[in-house]
Formats: structure tokens, sequence, C-alpha cells
């Protein structure tokens, strides 16, 4: 085991040109899968040479292997799973010891995609209603959560935008996303009515005597 794990390691720094964890997470699956392998064969009453084993492995014993792996990892662990089989016996159809590579034809397992959890309407409502607008953070905090939960942002779209992007009379603001890319999102009357509080009484006693662009600040 030791020889085809070396010599797999070494191929995979030096012809796959793979980074050190890479080579190491490799080689400790493919350390696993060579375990299972000879428990396979002493449970068939099988001599086992470590050669021959991997030269008569056919896609009905990786799927067979990857049907026990997949009882402890989930699907993208799996997925990474089939490159590493199909990795390895690469290296073994170049290495003279098969003629073909069984794990070509092996399909990657498909992520399963689920929709996110939602909370319900008057759930939301309870948290919009426990921020302490007795203080001026709190209003602030308010005008924040009101328009994420009433355009659908993202935490990281409210902190970065600007005065410029939001536009009352239409109830639209300028959203700057992943990648930077632009687009425009509605806000409603609810939203609204925190975010003139949060400019009129709160934002102009945090921006002191300074200008900043960001439509929320902090104390700082």
């Amino acid at each position: 085991m030791k020889d085809f794990l070396s010599g797999y390691r070494s191929a995979l720094f030096a012809l796959e040109h793979r980074a050190p964890l890479t080579v190491e997470a490799y080689g400790g699956e493919i350390r696993f899968f060579l375990v299972w392998l000879k428990q396979e064969a002493v449970s068939d009453h099988a001599g086992f040479c470590q050669e021959r084993m991997l030269s008569k492995v056919d896609s009905s014993v990786l799927t067979k292997y990857l049907e026990e792996r997949r009882k402890t990892i989930g699907t993208r662990s799996a997925a990474k799973t089939v490159s590493v089989l199909r990795s390895f016996f690469r290296y073994l159809c170049n290495e003279g010891i098969r003629n073909d590579n069984p794990a070509a034809i092996l399909e990657m397992p498909r992520r399963s995609f689920s929709l996110p959890a939602v909370l319900s309407r008057q759930k939301v409502e309870t948290l919009l209603e426990a921020v302490d607008t007795a203080k001026p953070l709190g209003i602030r905090n308010r005008a924040i959560y009101e328009l994420i939960y009433s355009a659908g942002l993202r935490v990281s779209e409210a902190v970065y935008l600007n005065t410029t992007d939001i536009f009352f009379n239409e109830r639209i603001i300028t959203v700057r996303g992943k990648g930077n890319k632009e687009r425009m999102a509605v806000f409603g009357d609810e939203a609204a009515l925190w975010l003139k509080r949060y400019l009129n009484e709160v934002r102009p006693l945090l921006a002191g005597h300074q200008r900043p662009k960001a439509l929320f600040l902090g104390r700082s």
C-alpha cells in the first residue's frame, strides 16, 4: 500500500501540480479505498494481491465503494471522492497496471437544493418590534431591519448603501451585490417611514461635522 500511495502522491506533485494539502487529501482518500478493497477481498475469502485486485476493479466495485462512503459523507465530499478515484486510476493507467479507467464512467453525485427556511410574518414583526426605538441607535437598527426585510437585501448590501442610492418618491434603491453588480430593489411604506426617521433624527447625530456618503453609520 505504501508503494502505491507514495507513487501516486509523487505523480500528483510532479505531473498534476497539485498543492500539498490536496495531495494529502487525495492520498488519504485512496488509503481509505485500498483498505476497503483489502477488506472486500478477505470477506470473499480471496487471496489478496493489491496489484491484481486493482487491475480487476470495475465500475460496479467502485459504485459499491461509493455507496459505503455515502453512509458517512455528504454529496459534496462524494463528488470529491469520484474525482480522486478518477485521478488514481488514471495514474494506474500511466503506470501500465491498467488499460482503462473504470472511474471515468462514474456519475458525479448531484447536490440537492432545498428552499431556505423563512420566518413567518408574525415572527418577523415580533423581531422588528423588539428593537428599542427609544434610543437613536435603535431607530437606525429598525430602519436597517425594515429595509432588509422589505427589499430582500443581504446584510452586506445594506451596509454598502449610500444616501444617493435611495429614491423615496419611487420607493426604489440602487443595490450593489456580488461582483459589484447593480440592481434596483423596491421597498415599502414601513421601511420608508423608518428610513426617514433615521435620516432626520439619527444620522445627523452620528455624522457630526463629517459628510460621509454611507447611508447607515456607526458611532465612529
